[in-house]
């Protein structure tokens, strides 16, 4: 059961990390006109940069939180290992996924730019909200 807690904490802090970036790319396309794939991956840059401190200090403190648990001895230790070992090594996930959704929004909003452009070309001069 205790193994079971430790993978929905981890996916727990993997999908705030990636509400935390995905939110603010999606405030800094709200305010900005796309007009070319340069336009979205500088942007999705500018996002990535400013917020992977927040997604990496989440990950930092957790990780050094589990450190004593997982060198445990005393009572409950039984209990409270299986729980920090997933949640450890789950951290690798949450690294990954501060990389991964940024570039997956990228795609996807590239996607719908030159999906935009096909039916209307006069959208490379003014831009488009994407």
């Amino acid at each position: 059961m205790a193994v079971w807690v430790g993978f929905i904490s981890i996916f727990g802090i993997v999908d705030d990390d990636s509400v935390l970036i995905t939110t603010y790319i999606n405030d800094l396309f709200g305010k900005r006109k796309m007009k070319s794939v340069l336009d979205i991956r500088n942007t999705i840059l500018m996002a990535g940069t400013r917020r992977i401190r927040p997604c990496m200090m989440t990950a930092a403190t957790t990780f050094i939180g589990l450190i004593p648990i997982l060198w445990s001895t005393g009572a409950g230790a039984e209990v409270a290992k299986p729980m920090a070992i997933p949640s450890i090594g789950g951290m690798a996930l949450a690294l990954v996924s501060v990389f991964i959704i940024p570039c997956l929004n990228a795609w996807h909003k590239e996607y719908k730019l030159k999906k935009a452009l096909k039916s209307d070309p006069t959208i490379a001069e003014t831009g488009i909200i994407v």
